[in-house]
């Protein structure tokens, strides 16, 4: 995720999905205000009713009533560039495809009910782009031939992203160690699409405060990117308000992750800084237990541990000194120092 996110730094991505609504306006207020409050990134659904359904689908007429020109998918992408943020194009086919290209998008998104569409993902694959590949609700045959084909194409920057909507998704589902999963499988950074609900009981106008900590819980299971879905505000219930935050909890959100990623630090068992300081300040350090004479062949009985004056005077590890002889007379409760030791053991 190196063009899309700080080093180091997760990548957080406002959803804008179908929350616009079929209305240029609504988009654009929506790509502002969720730029503006620190999101890295919006991603949005170009939908073309054809590349979604079939004129019988119950949700024909939902997708004919969301579709945009050409022409204002590319004002909404310059607005998400002027406000700083980059741009994410989730395509359902070729013509989508074609639009998100030629308005200088950032990155893909594949929805999970493409992952077995191979001529998209050919279409995709030939870019250089990212793509964030959604993996929810997909076994992992589907998924290993999906990143196959991205990875033959010629794309190698393929996030697998975990999570599905499921009217919203309840907690007891979220199954978010699945992302370990899916990275020790794939061998492919992860990400968490986050679909706990947005609001309390149905009702909109309280934001559930667990749409803003589960995030969390995904970062800490190893999420280099968050996805969270986006409305407007809070007065009505807008197409795919279920699982959404508006522009100002996203200020919250943003905030959240920033400081929650920096308690993560390195996977690695190296102390850091702090644990250094702490080892010296904190950790015991070994001296005589009884009065001992230059000569002795230090034993478990003649040493016990305990904090001392001077951490770097000491020493801790029992292993380096028993069988060694000591040099000089010590007294009861004296340090053990390294100079007061033979380098070699009797």
């Amino acid at each position: 995720m190196n063009k899309f996110g700080r080093e180091g730094k997760a990548t957080i991505v406002a959803e804008m999905a179908q929350s616009y609504e079929g209305s240029l306006d609504v988009a654009i207020e929506i790509a502002t205000k969720v730029c503006r409050a620190g999101v890295d990134a919006v991603m949005f659904q170009v939908v073309y009713a054809d590349e979604l359904a079939v004129p019988a689908n119950k949700n024909y007429g939902l997708f004919r009533s969301l579709e945009l020109s050409a022409d204002d998918w590319k004002r909404v992408v310059a607005r998400v560039h002027e406000t700083g943020g980059l741009a994410f194009g989730e395509i359902f086919g070729k013509r989508s495809t074609d639009v998100v290209l030629d308005v200088g998008i950032d990155g893909f998104k594949i929805h999970a009910a493409d992952v077995n569409n191979l001529a998209l993902l050919r279409q995709v694959g030939t870019t250089d782009l990212p793509i964030l590949l959604s993996a929810g609700g997909s076994t992992e045959e589907e998924i290993g031939t999906a990143v196959e084909v991205l990875q033959e194409s010629g794309n190698s920057e393929i996030i697998l992203m975990h999570g599905y909507q499921l009217g919203p998704t309840p907690l007891e589902d979220t199954h978010i160690l699945k992302m370990s999963a899916l990275a020790d499988v794939f061998g492919l950074p992860v990400g968490y699409s986050d679909h706990i609900s947005g609001c309390v009981d149905s009702d909109i106008s309280q934001m559930n405060p667990l749409a803003l900590t589960v995030p969390l819980v995904a970062l800490g299971a190893g999420a280099k990117v968050i996805e969270k879905h986006v409305i407007l505000d809070r007065t009505r219930l807008w197409e795919d308000h279920e699982s959404a935050l508006t522009p100002d909890e996203f200020v919250s959100l943003v905030s959240l992750v920033r400081a929650f990623e920096a308690s993560l630090g390195a996977r690695s068992l190296v102390p850091n800084v702090a644990e250094g300081v702490y080892r010296k300040t904190a950790k015991k350090n070994i001296v005589a237990a009884r009065e001992l004479a230059a000569g002795t062949i230090l034993e478990e009985g003649d040493i016990t541990f305990k904090r001392i004056g001077k951490p770097d005077d000491g020493i801790m590890s029992a292993s380096k000194i028993i069988g060694k002889t000591l040099c000089r007379s010590l007294r009861y409760d004296d340090v053990i120092k390294r100079e007061d030791l033979n380098e070699t053991r009797s």
